[in-house]
């Protein structure tokens, strides 16, 4: 028979640690890094967590976030060639204002919403088109209805 897919190690950045042992997320197939700022002392028993998973005290920002740099070192001393990340504005942003994004998928469905809809990234406003962060267009590709954007940084490979 054919061997079972190997599942991608689901990192997860929860600085307060908001995820709980019963989440759906931590009983799906594969393994979980689960990082947070939160002690475990104050946190659930290691024996409390689902199998596969394992959490990690990771260090802080200013803000009291899981420091992004120190946070991609720990997954560095990990078998991890590559990271693909699905992210919420916040940490969307955060990680491309740091310059830690090479490569950037959208996908668009052909919809707009108005202004008090979620943002794509949290990002500091540039004054300008030449402060903006900048990406090249890698490939455009239709999927059904919706188009998937491929951009990249000028150093990716």
């Amino acid at each position: 028979g054919a061997e079972p897919r190997r599942q991608p190690l689901r990192v997860v950045l929860d600085s307060h640690l908001r995820t709980t042992p019963g989440a759906k997320l931590l009983h799906a197939v594969g393994e979980t890094l689960l990082l947070t700022t939160v002690k475990q002392r104050v946190a659930p028993l290691p024996g409390e967590w689902p199998a596969g998973v394992t959490v990690e005290t990771a260090d802080a920002d200013p803000g009291g976030r899981v420091a992004l740099q120190p946070a991609l070192a720990r997954l560095g001393k990990l078998p991890i060639n590559e990271l693909w990340v699905e992210a919420g504005a916040t940490l969307a942003g955060a990680l491309l204002s740091a310059a830690l994004v090479d490569e950037v998928v959208l996908y668009y469905a052909p919809k707009l919403l108005g202004q008090d809809a979620r943002p794509l990234v949290d990002l500091n406003s540039p004054m300008s088109l030449s402060s903006a962060i900048g990406f090249q267009l890698h490939s455009v590709a239709t999927l059904g209805g919706d188009v998937r954007l491929v951009l990249r940084t000028s150093g990716a490979v």
